[in-house]
C-alpha cells in the first residue's frame, strides 16, 4: 500500500524535513513516489544552513544558486567553496549538513610571514586555495587564526585540525622535535594546549593522519559551541627552540569540522517533533517493510536463480525462500582418503548441457594434504588433464603438488581449508551435446612393484590376518590384487570374536541383542574387541517394580525395547554384574553409565553427588567415585554426549586378563534420602574397550 495514498505529499515533505540527509536519501529509495517527495527543493532546503544563500553568494560559486536545493547540498558536501576573496573555505559535512570552515594560510597571522627569506607563497595544484605558505628557514614557528563562533553551527561538536605537508626533501628541524597547538575558546573558557611531533620517528606516537586529498592533518583541540553570536575561537601553532634550524614545512590552513555525526539538534530538535506526530512511526516502519520486502523478494532474486535449479537442488531446499536457495552452500558427506598406494588415477565427466551457456569455465582440482605421513608427492609431478569433445579441444597439464620453493606455485590455498590447483579452462558452447572428461594421473612405474607377484595370496592373506581390521582396510587401497586378499573371509574371521557365530545366533539386531534383549553386543572398529552393554532392565533397580518410583518406557533413540526412568524418590540403588569371560582378554575396559536427563521437571539432581562404583572381584579391584549428573557451569564436567541421543560417564576402568571364573560387578547409588528426585532416564551401563593399542 503506497503511503502517498494515505498522507499528502505536503504532510511527507514535512515529515522527511524533520528528519536527517541520511534518512531522506533513504526514503528516496522505497518508491518513486517517496523519491518525488524527498528530492523535492523544500525538504533539501531544510538541511541547508539558514545562512547558506548568504554564504554562496558572496563567494566565487554564486552560480550554485541555480541549482535544485538538493545538488547545492551535495556539491557543498564534496565541493569546497572559497569565501573572504579565497582566503577561507565552506563546505558541509555529508551526514549532518553541518557547517565546516577552513582558513588558508593567508587567513593566518604567520610571523614573520611577508619576509620571503623566512616564508614564500606557492601555488600547489591539489590545494584548495590560490596560495600555501612554505617554510623556507626560519629558528622558530609562530601563527595565529580566530573565528567567530556565530557563523559556526550552534550545539555542535567541534574539532580543530592543522592541516599541513612536508616536503619530500630538504625537511629540517621537525625530527624529535615538539610543536605546540593551541586552542581558546573565549566564551566558555576553554584553554586546549597539545604538544606533538610534526615528523615522528616510527616508535613514537602518530597522531598525524592522512586526510585523502594529498594533505596531511593533526587535531589541535575539540570543543561545544553553545556561545551563540558572541563567542571567538582562537587557534595557534608555535614553536620557539631557537637553536634548531627548521625548513620543508607546507601549510594549507587550520579546518574546524563536526567531531561526530551524532550532534544534539539537526534543524530544531527533530526528534521531539517527530515524537510528536503520531504517524511519524508507522511512516518510518512502513518504509522499513518496504525496503524489506524489496531486498528478499522472491521474483528478485529468482532472476538470478538458474531456469533449471528446481531439479538440480533437494526437495528439502524448494520450501526456503529464493534469496536463501541462492546463498545456500552445502558440501560433501565423504571424502576420499588416500592412504598407501603405488599410483594415483582420478577421473571424471559432466554434460556441458549442465553449465550455464556461453560462459568460460575453469576446472579446479582440490584436494589437501596430511600434515604428516605425506610422501611420495614431493618434487613429483601429475598430470591434469581436461577434453572438452563437443569442440574437440583437450588440455594437458603437469604440476607439482608439493613444490620446491623456487619453482612455480600452482596451488592456491582457498580460504575453506582446502587447496586447489587449476586443471584448465574452456568456453562452454556445447549447448546439451557435449561432455567434459577431466582426470588426474601419476604413474611412477620405478617405483610400483606388485607383491603379489612375489608372494602367493594364501601367504598374503595370513600377513593381512595378523595385523588388524584398519590395516586390512589400508591394504584393500593399494592395488585390486591386494583388495582380492584383504577383502577374503579368511582375513576377517581372524579379526571377529572366537565365540561371535554363537553370539549372532542368539541376537535380534544390530548393535546385536543378546540375552532376552536386555544386553546388546558390538565390536570396536580399529580392533575388533567386543563391546557389552547391560540394559536398564537387566540391572537389578530398587524398587524397579513400583509404578510410583519407576517408569518403563519405550524411546526411538535407545538400542533396548525399554529404559528405565524416575518418575520420583529419595534414593538411588541400581546394580549390575556380568563375567570376564565373555569379554576380550588382555583388554583395557572403561565402565561407562549410560543416561539422560528430561528436558523439564528434573529434581534432585543439582549440587548433589551419586555414587560410581566398579569391583573386579578376582583381582580384588575397587574403583568409587563420587560426580554430579547435573553440574553447574562453574563445576568439573565429567559427562561426555555420546553422538546417539544419549550421555556417558565414567564409573571406572579393569585390565581384563581373567580366564573363566571372574566377574565385574558396578553400581550407582545414592542415599541422601532428604532429597526428592525425578527425571533421570537410563538406558543402561556399558563396557567397552578404552584404548585400542591392548
Amino acid at each position: 500500500m503506497e503511503i502517498t495514498s494515505i498522507l499528502p505529499e505536503e504532510c511527507l515533505c514535512l515529515i522527511i524535513s524533520l528528519t536527517s540527509p541520511e534518512d531522506a536519501c533513504r526514503s528516496a529509495m522505497i518508491s518513486h513516489a517517496f523519491r518525488s517527495v524527498a528530492n523535492r527543493d523544500e525538504v533539501w532546503e531544510k538541511f541547508l544552513p539558514s545562512d547558506c544563500r548568504s554564504i554562496i553568494s558572496g563567494s566565487s560559486s554564486s552560480s550554485l544558486l541555480s541549482l535544485g536545493k538538493k545538488d547545492v547540498y551535495f556539491h557543498l558536501c564534496f565541493h569546497p567553496i572559497l569565501i573572504q576573496t579565497g582566503n577561507m573555505s565552506f563546505q558541509l559535512e555529508k551526514k549532518s549538513g553541518r557547517k565546516c570552515y577552513m582558513m588558508g594560510a593567508r587567513a593566518l597571522s604567520i610571523i614573520p610571514g611577508d619576509t620571503p627569506a623566512h616564508w614564500i607563497w606557492t601555488s600547489l595544484q591539489e590545494s584548495r586555495f590560490p596560495e600555501t605558505a612554505e617554510l623556507k628557514q626560519a629558528w622558530w614557528l609562530n601563527m595565529r587564526g580566530k573565528i567567530e563562533t556565530k557563523i559556526l553551527s550552534s550545539d555542535t561538536n567541534y574539532a580543530v585540525y592543522f592541516v599541513f605537508k612536508l616536503r619530500k626533501e630538504h625537511t629540517t628541524g621537525f625530527t624529535q622535535r615538539t610543536v605546540g597547538l593551541h586552542v581558546h575558546v573565549d566564551k566558555i573558557g576553554l584553554r586546549e594546549v597539545r604538544m606533538v611531533s610534526l615528523d615522528p620517528l616510527r616508535d613514537e606516537p602518530r597522531y598525524i593522519r592522512e586526510r585523502g586529498d594529498g594533505w596531511m592533518e593533526i587535531e589541535m583541540g575539540a570543543f561545544f559551541n553553545n556561545c551563540g553570536d558572541d563567542g571567538s575561537v582562537e587557534l595557534s601553532v608555535w614553536e620557539a627552540h631557537t637553536n634548531y634550524f627548521k625548513q620543508g614545512l607546507i601549510i594549507e590552513g587550520i579546518e574546524l569540522r563536526p567531531k561526530d555525526e551524532t550532534t544534539k539538534k539537526i534543524n530544531g530538535n527533530y526528534k521531539d517533533i517527530a515524537r510528536r506526530l503520531p504517524v511519524f512511526d508507522h511512516i518510518i516502519d512502513f518504509a522499513r517493510r518496504c525496503m524489506s520486502i524489496g531486498h528478499n523478494c522472491d521474483a528478485l532474486w529468482k532472476k538470478f536463480l538458474p531456469s533449471d535449479y528446481r531439479s538440480i537442488i533437494s526437495s528439502s531446499l524448494l520450501s526456503l525462500g529464493k534469496k536463501d536457495v541462492y546463498f545456500h552452500t552445502d558440501r560433501f558427506p565423504e571424502v576420499a582418503n588416500i592412504n598407501l598406494v603405488w599410483w594415483i588415477e582420478v577421473k571424471g565427466k559432466i554434460e556441458t548441457r549442465n553449465l550455464s551457456p556461453n560462459t568460460s569455465y575453469v576446472i579446479y582440482l582440490v584436494f589437501k594434504l596430511r600434515d604428516s605421513h605425506t610422501i611420495e608427492f614431493k618434487h613429483r609431478t601429475v598430470g591434469l588433464h581436461v577434453n572438452d569433445d563437443g569442440v574437440a579441444s583437450w588440455e594437458l597439464r603437469r604440476v607439482l603438488i608439493v613444490p620446491y620453493r623456487c619453482e612455480a606455485l600452482y596451488i592456491l590455498d582457498r580460504g575453506d581449508g582446502w587447496m586447489e590447483v587449476e586443471l584448465g579452462q574452456f568456453l562452454n558452447e556445447c549447448r546439451d551435446d557435449g561432455t567434459l572428461k577431466f582426470s588426474l594421473r601419476e604413474i611412477d612405474t620405478t617405483k610400483r612393484m606388485e607383491i603379489t607377484s612375489i608372494l602367493p595370496e594364501e601367504c598374503l592373506c595370513l600377513i593381512i590376518s595378523l595385523t588388524s581390521p584398519e590395516d586390512a582396510c589400508r591394504s584393500a587401497m593399494i592395488s585390486h590384487a591386494f583388495r582380492s586378499v584383504a577383502n577374503r573371509d579368511e582375513v576377517w574371521e581372524k579379526f571377529l570374536p572366537s565365540d561371535c557365530r554363537s553370539i549372532i545366533s542368539g541376537s535380534s539386531s544390530s548393535p546385536l541383542l543378546s540375552l532376552g534383549k536386555k544386553d546388546s553386543f558390538q565390536l570396536e572398529k580399529k580392533s575388533g574387541k567386543k563391546c557389552y552393554m547391560t540394559g536398564a532392565r537387566a540391572l537389578s533397580i530398587i524398587p524397579e517394580d513400583t509404578p510410583a518410583h519407576w517408569i518403563w518406557t519405550s524411546l526411538q533413540k535407545s538400542r533396548f525395547p525399554e529404559t528405565a526412568e524416575l518418575k520420583q524418590a529419595w534414593w538411588l540403588n541400581m546394580r549390575g554384574k556380568i563375567e570376564t569371560k565373555i569379554l576380550s582378554s588382555d583388554t583395557n575396559y572403561a565402565v561407562y553409565f549410560v543416561f539422560k536427563l528430561r528436558k523439564e521437571h528434573i529434581t534432585g539432581f543439582m549440587q548433589r553427588t551419586v555414587g560410581l562404583h566398579v569391583h573386579v572381584d578376582k583381582i580384588g579391584l575397587r574403583e568409587v567415585r563420587m560426580v554430579s549428573l547435573d553440574p553447574l557451569r562453574d563445576e568439573p564436567r565429567y559427562i561426555r554426549e555420546r553422538g546417539d541421543g544419549w550421555m556417558e560417564i565414567e564409573m571406572g576402568a579393569f585390565f581384563n586378563n581373567r580366564g573363566d571364573d571372574g566377574s565385574v560387578e558396578f553400581s550407582v547409588w545414592e542415599a541422601h534420602t532428604n532429597y526428592f528426585k525425578q527425571g533421570l532416564i537410563i538406558e543402561g551401563i556399558e563396557l567397552r574397550p578404552k584404548d585400542v593399542a591392548s
